[in-house]
């Protein structure tokens, strides 16, 4: 993993990974250190509060992204398993508040352990039916799982027909 000197915003010249949860560390310490009306901690440093979007948009997001979408943002906050939450005590309605229990005020050490969710396409769910249709048959046929002896299809006979005709 490569590791990045940010320095040059607003003195921050720490040595810290070249990724997102970082770089969203690094520019939370800036605004709340700088402009904590944009973006800042909150009080027990267990989430951050965006208050003025379009601020942290045009002008923190480009610091550290090489984007000034505040969705994208949010997409980006998300695949890293970052949950919105309640309005913090004290902010306002208009307020974004974010979490993750591994991104805390004040524990650097915990953003390596922050990685991105595995993808599920809808091809490898598919995949992973049919396997399971297709081992539930050959179990029926080897005598491991009785077969129905019902008239009423059941879920299992129909996907032991579905992995046998695509068999």
């Amino acid at each position: 993993m490569s590791s990045t000197k940010h320095g040059g915003v607003s003195g921050d010249a720490r040595i810290l990974p070249d990724t997102f949860p970082a770089k969203a560390y690094l520019m939370i310490e800036s605004c709340d250190r700088d402009c904590s009306d944009v973006a800042s901690w909150t009080d027990n440093g267990r989430a951050f509060v965006v208050r003025d979007m379009a601020k942290l948009a045009s002008v923190q997001l480009p610091r550290y992204f090489k984007h000034q979408n505040f969705q994208s943002f949010v997409r980006q906050l998300n695949i890293y398993g970052f949950r919105k939450d309640a309005v913090a005590p004290g902010s306002e309605s208009r307020d974004v508040v974010f979490r993750h229990e591994k991104f805390l005020r004040g524990e650097e050490d915990l953003l390596d352990l922050i990685q991105r969710a595995k993808r599920t396409t809808k091809k490898s769910a598919s995949a992973k039916r049919s396997s399971l249709a297709v081992g539930l048959a050959s179990s029926v046929r080897e005598g491991k799982l009785p077969a129905s002896d019902s008239s009423e299809p059941t879920l299992l006979s129909l996907q032991m027909q579905i992995a046998e005709m695509s068999a």
